[in-house]
């Protein structure tokens, strides 16, 4: 679009490991889904979310993700501030967990259920 700031690029729907890819070549992204919210800010990537509310508030307090609404004009704007300022992207910790939720179920579930005789701690025996 000719009215787009300098250096924006929309792009049409992508397949899914391609569209991963331009996330992590981009400077931030703009969306209004709440599963791109996590994975462009989990790539510390700036995300600005073209709709109110945002079903992933923990994700706002990453300092990454802003609301923008539905506006053109206030997405363009905010397109143009981020681009223009040369602002830093903060580090942030994960807000969805450290990624062990997989190890700590295994060790849990070895602990509890495999090195128990007959215990079943869901049945109460």
């Amino acid at each position: 679009m000719a009215s787009d700031p300098k250096g924006v690029h929309p792009t049409p729907q992508q397949r899914y490991p391609a569209f991963v890819d331009l996330m992590c070549r981009s400077t931030m992204t703009v969306t209004h889904s709440g599963r791109i919210q996590e994975e462009a800010a989990l790539l510390g990537k700036p995300v600005l979310v073209t709709r109110e509310p945002t079903e992933r508030p923990e994700m706002l307090r990453t300092g990454l993700v802003h609301i923008v609404g539905n506006s053109r004009e206030a997405t363009r704007n905010q397109i143009a501030s981020y681009l223009n300022s040369g602002a830093c992207r903060p580090c942030i910790d994960n807000p969805c967990g450290d990624g062990r939720a997989a190890s700590r179920v295994g060790d849990f579930l070895e602990e509890r259920l495999l090195t128990k005789e007959d215990h079943c701690p869901v049945a109460g025996s």
